[in-house]
């Protein structure tokens, strides 16, 4: 799929979207007079034609017609509908505060792997990439195993008072990390 600017944008007839690229499935990327185009905004089919305002129009009733019967329009409207149904779920789907996140990244109960994937959930605003997962997951465990060995370092000293106090502070100072990672501190 290639994508091109449009040089005089384009206005979806039916919600008044704004576009300045389009994309093609296949060929020339360039739309031109009679093209058809489905609003990634209202999901409705328009047709490019540089002679009204915005640069869209709605398709006749005959070209609707064959809009409809064509089975790869078809299938690309069922894809934005599903699409479209994967956003309104994830919208509604509830929000963890930050006091939520800390709780959870915390839980001594959860494994290394669902530490890891709650961390990846939390600071990313889209999933990283399959291919980037790895590494990811390599540096999640590697700082794992610096703080625990940090903390038995740390719990090792001679003088147990010391020790409890050092433990203490490396705790204090990763939940401050962690915390300012997280962007607010916890009461």
């Amino acid at each position: 799929m290639h994508t091109t600017a449009l040089t005089a944008g384009a206005i979806c007839p039916f919600c008044g979207q704004r576009y300045d690229a389009a994309s093609a499935l296949d060929g020339d990327a360039i739309p031109g007079n009679g093209d058809l185009t489905l609003c990634m905004n209202c999901g409705e089919w328009a047709m490019f034609d540089s002679g009204v305002p915005g640069g869209l129009r709605k398709p006749t009733d005959s070209e609707y017609e064959v809009i409809v019967a064509n089975p790869i329009t078809g299938k690309a409207r069922k894809i934005w509908q599903q699409m479209k149904e994967e956003r309104r779920a994830k919208a509604k789907a509830p929000k963890l505060s930050i006091d939520q996140k800390y709780d959870a990244l915390t839980n001594p109960d959860l494994t290394l792997d669902k530490q890891f994937d709650l961390a990846c959930e939390f600071a990313f605003t889209n999933p990283p990439p399959d291919q980037a997962r790895p590494l990811l997951k390599r540096m999640f465990l590697l700082g794992a195993l610096v703080l625990t060995n940090r903390m038995m370092t740390s719990a090792r000293q001679p003088d147990p008072r010391r020790a409890a106090r050092e433990v203490a502070r490396l705790l204090a100072e990763i939940e401050e990390q962690t915390i300012g990672v997280l962007g607010k501190a916890k009461p």
